[in-house]
């Protein structure tokens, strides 16, 4: 940060009680451009006043709802092959499809965090769009087990 920047920062801070997003520490009256408590270095930014999250959010709720609907089979399987010591043969289509799917949408999901932010920069359209996807892609991991595991 330049000298500048600090000398806004300081001056901002001069009387306003401002906490620390990292940590929750009162910065009123910043000494430099790191936080005392936990010295990260603090940063003059202008953001935007309501992020636009609601796309960001539906899309990681439709992708985590599919890798947990596998991921909870996946544990009953586990519980019924170890604890109740029954597992036959159609067990193995059932886990081979839990598995898949669960690999499916734990990667989309990877990928949908590892974009986040711009994903975020999309314009509106592009960004419901790929919520959609992210839902259909669910859909499509219930059909397929559904009708798979009959």
């Amino acid at each position: 940060m330049t000298d500048a920047e600090t000398n806004l920062l300081r001056e901002y801070l001069t009387n306003a009680d401002v906490p620390y997003p990292g940590c929750g520490y009162n910065l009123r009256g910043l000494p430099g451009a790191q936080c005392p408590e936990c010295g990260d270095e603090i940063k003059l930014q202008i953001g935007l006043a309501e992020p636009r999250l609601a796309a960001n959010i539906a899309g990681l709720i439709g992708l985590a709802a599919g890798g947990g609907f596998n991921g909870l089979l996946l544990i009953y399987i586990f519980i019924e092959r170890v604890f109740l010591s029954a597992f036959i043969g159609s067990d193995l289509t059932f886990l081979r499809i839990n598995v898949g799917g669960f690999c499916v949408e734990g990667f989309a999901l990877f990928l949908w965090l590892r974009y986040w932010r711009h994903i975020r920069r999309q314009p509106s359209e592009q960004r419901w769009l790929l919520v959609g996807s992210c839902w259909l892609l669910t859909l499509a991991n219930i059909v397929v087990f559904t009708v798979c595991t009959q």
